[in-house]
């Protein structure tokens, strides 16, 4: 059976033909392409996407046959099959076992071309990702750096008192109530607070309310500059974000994007698919 690789146009070493009959790679080395193997396009610049399939029909050296020189090739492909046009690959790449890099998942995709697991190349044609683990590291990158560092922290201590790893569904659920113990919570409290305050204040004039540091002997209490209304604005876009759909098929009674999306890993056709997904990444980090 052939192998899969994945091409990435505008790179220094790899110029891809527009129609997909050809690319041509400059290397030290020669390609270990062979005819038969296929070949998976990453085009685009700002977004880029996944958009077509080829096999590799013919292999041509033009130059650099010294051991030295840089090698010039010539690949001819045939069978061209185009791939839908919202693959993209942010939305993918936490679905690929190639991506150990979750912090910087794109250094994956620098170079002209790569070899590529059977496993991802089918991800990528049925354009199936990854919900569990996809949504586990977007979140985590998202967090401020201390709150990442106090839920990994947790996650290390819990992991040394169980016996097997967790798997990604599992991770997500502990991140998804970590950040409403230590975010969402809070912006609930203020907004108790912000009512509480409401009953008792004179007039219509906008709550200007402050946080105060702990009281200085000389000074006294210091306000601090993120005051009550200003904290409720940013809870408010928090909020809106969370109430989003997660796409067109969100299931009815939704509550936020991170509880739709749990609910979605049970419905059965997604289940088996994220249970297929779980076993191939149980070594992942």
């Amino acid at each position: 059976m052939g192998r899969y690789w994945l091409v990435r146009s505008g790179t220094k070493t790899v110029e891809l033909q527009p129609d997909h009959k050809a690319l041509t790679i400059v290397s030290r080395q020669t390609p270990r392409m062979s005819i038969g193997d296929t070949v998976l396009f990453l085009e685009g610049w700002e977004e880029k996407r996944f958009t077509a399939t080829a096999g590799i029909a013919r292999i041509v050296e033009i130059e650099g046959a010294g051991a030295e020189e840089m090698k010039l090739t010539k690949v001819e492909l045939v069978d061209e099959v185009v791939l839908p046009e919202a693959l993209d690959l942010d939305s993918m790449w936490y679905s690929l076992t190639i991506v150990r890099n979750t912090t910087r998942p794109h250094l994956h995709f620098r170079r002209g071309y790569r070899l590529l697991p059977q496993e991802d190349f089918y991800t990528i044609k049925k354009g199936e990702p990854f919900v569990a683990r996809s949504g586990y590291f977007e979140l985590l990158n998202a967090l401020p750096q201390s709150l990442r560092v106090s839920f990994e922290s947790e996650q290390i201590l819990r992991a040394g008192e169980m016996r097997k790893r967790a798997g990604f569904r599992e991770r997500l659920e502990r991140l998804y109530a970590f950040i409403d113990q230590r975010v969402l919570a809070v912006g609930r409290l203020l907004h108790e607070l912000a009512q509480e305050i409401t009953k008792v204040d004179l007039g219509d004039a906008p709550i200007d309310h402050r946080f105060v540091s702990e009281p200085d002997p000389i000074q006294g209490f210091a306000a601090r500059p993120d005051e009550l209304e200003s904290q409720l604005r940013r809870f408010a876009g928090l909020w809106e974000i969370l109430a989003k759909r997660l796409d067109d098929q969100a299931l009815p009674g939704k509550r936020d994007l991170i509880g739709d999306t749990l609910r979605q890993l049970d419905v059965p056709e997604r289940r088996q698919t994220e249970a297929r997904f779980e076993r191939l990444f149980a070594a992942a980090p």
